[in-house]
Parts: C-alpha cells; sequence; structure tokens
C-alpha cells in the first residue's frame, strides 16, 4: 500500500515537472495573432499567458489556454461557459475578453487586455481554472 501511494506521489510530481516543462516550451509559440512571452499564472486545467498581440495591432494582452490532455467535453464546456460569462460582463474592474478561438492543435483560447487596473486579470492569472 504504501509502494503504491509512493507510485502515485512520483507519478503526480513527473506529470507537475513535465506540464511545467510544457509551459517553457510554448514560451515564443504563436497562437493565432498572438505571440506566447511568459507563463503567468495556472490552474486545474487552465494557463495563463502574458503575450503579444502582433496584428492587426500590437498590445500585451493575457492569454488563457486549456492544459494539454485536460480537454475533455466537460472541461471544454466548463470553460466556454466561463469565456462567455466574462464576455457579457460590463465592470471597470473585470478585464473584456478581446478575443477567443482554438490552437492549431485544437485547444481552445480566449485573451484580455493586460491591463494592471482590471482585478480581474489577477484573479484568472492566479486561478486558472
Amino acid at each position: 500500500m504504501r509502494a503504491e501511494s509512493q507510485d502515485l506521489e512520483h507519478s503526480a510530481f513527473a506529470q507537475d515537472v513535465a506540464e511545467s516543462d510544457s509551459g517553457r516550451q510554448d514560451i515564443g509559440r504563436i497562437i493565432g495573432h498572438y505571440k506566447l512571452l511568459e507563463r503567468i499564472g495556472e490552474g486545474g486545467f487552465g494557463v495563463v499567458y502574458m503575450a503579444e498581440q502582433q496584428t492587426p495591432v500590437v498590445r500585451k494582452v493575457a492569454l488563457k489556454i486549456i492544459k494539454r490532455g485536460m480537454d475533455s467535453k466537460q472541461v471544454v464546456a466548463r470553460f466556454e461557459a466561463e469565456r462567455q460569462a466574462l464576455a457579457l460582463m460590463d465592470h471597470p474592474h473585470i478585464a473584456k475578453i478581446l478575443d477567443a478561438g482554438t490552437t492549431d492543435d485544437g485547444l481552445p483560447f480566449f485573451c484580455h487586455g493586460s491591463d494592471s487596473r482590471n482585478a480581474h486579470h489577477q484573479n484568472i492569472a492566479t486561478s486558472a481554472d
């Protein structure tokens, strides 16, 4: 029983390391009009990056993507519901959704401004799920 517990802990640690490494590998990746610059947050099923929109305007944005392997129908539905709820909100302390889409490998994403006045930016960066 103890050996199984240690195996599970080792497996979870290995998965965390692999996910962390994949986040570093994503730096510089182009997703649509956005270049990933820095990983700024992570949660249960999502990763948030500081990115640079390259066209049609150049600006910094926060871009949230579902983690690889977490793209089940249920998680995608929850992600899309979050994206839609944020898109409908109109409050000075909640970031506006600027764009949304799917990466080349099929992972949904959305982005919003990286304005430091937005309280939601801090929230989404620390609880990326």
